[in-house]
């Protein structure tokens, strides 16, 4: 399955050269289908646990140890952010980005709207990815290109959900100091087992593929084009798998 990893949704039979563009988020119209809120960018999880917290609700109605451990109950997460990003039953709910203030005002995103040669702020908006003009007008994925790399904010990115579980990590913690540590990997451990899957995302031949992967030369390497790309083996993993997407078009 191509961009296996990705909140974009190819089928089994898409061929390895198909734009992730052509491949659908899960966009639902109603909170209680099968596929619940449907794809929920992070900034959006991050800005309405932030708000939450500084309404002063209770942490104790966020967490319930013996179901979730030190993970915040998913239905609890779901109410937050309703609470702030409300769906009209039948309608699809836009969520704004995270540099606006509708969207959190997430500080570290730093976007390339300005261009690859103007990598210092103010910013434009765009994705978070600084792809060469070339790239970008192939229409292939440009969340393969690097974070900001130049000027005063180079290497200062964030992602959002890294965020998003180092403040639920905190919140745990002070509300569970028994049973929560403060660092994520020691909450969770079982990502550290030698017999874990991962979910990374197989990346296409980039530029800079020849220099360690320990080095910022191989970090901020663009991707080759023309675009070359194996989507690798597939990997069973844990959770809810949308077959109505994985297996449409295949036919028999």
């Amino acid at each position: 399955q191509p961009y296996s990893g990705t909140p974009h949704h190819c089928t089994a039979c898409d061929s390895d050269d198909i734009k992730i563009s052509a491949c659908d988020k899960i966009e639902t119209r109603t909170d209680d289908g099968p596929n619940g809120a449907g794809h929920v960018p992070p900034h959006i999880a991050l800005a309405s646990l932030s708000w939450t917290v500084q309404e002063g609700i209770r942490t104790e109605d966020m967490f319930n140890y013996e179901r979730y451990n030190c993970r915040i109950i998913p239905d609890a997460l779901l109410r937050m952010i309703r609470n702030y990003f409300p769906r009209k039953d039948g309608e699809l709910v836009k969520y704004p980005p995270p540099i606006t203030a509708e969207g959190g005002d997430f500080q570290y995103e730093f976007p390339a709207g300005n261009g690859i040669n103007n990598q210092k702020p103010p910013y434009a908006p765009g994705p978070p990815h600084w792809c060469t003009d070339n790239f970008k007008g192939s229409g292939h994925w440009d969340g393969v290109c690097p974070y900001v790399f130049k000027g005063p904010d180079a290497g200062k990115y964030r992602h959002p959900h890294i965020a998003y579980a180092a403040l639920e990590v905190y919140l745990a913690n002070k509300l569970m100091p028994d049973e929560c540590h403060t660092t994520w990997l020691e909450n969770n451990p079982e990502f550290l087992a030698e017999t874990h899957i991962t979910t990374d995302t197989p990346f296409p031949q980039m530029e800079n593929d020849a220099a360690a992967d320990t080095t910022v030369k191989n970090w901020i390497g663009q991707p080759k084009i023309p675009w070359e790309y194996e989507s690798g083996t597939s990997r069973a993993v844990p959770g809810l798998v949308a077959t109505e997407f994985l297996f449409a078009d295949c036919g028999e």
